[in-house]
């Protein structure tokens, strides 16, 4: 069974795959918006609403990153 922190550990794997991938321009930075809206949602759930806060801002810098190509 997958536990919360167990979702949490995966997610944050992922988003520093993604990461590396942006970084080495294979993948595009808006793609990040998602992932870190999720994890925002995941750590809300948690209760530490300061995790929170950060990553929904990470979301919104990753989706603004469409406007400024």
């Amino acid at each position: 069974m997958l536990f919360r922190s167990d979702a949490l550990d995966l997610c944050l794997r992922g988003i520093d795959c993604m990461v590396a991938a942006v970084d080495a321009k294979q993948l595009e930075e808006p793609a990040l918006a998602l992932a870190y809206d999720n994890l925002s949602k995941m750590y809300a759930e948690e209760g530490q609403e300061e995790r929170s806060r950060t990553y929904a801002e990470m979301a919104t810098r990753a989706e603004a990153a469409n406007l400024r190509r």
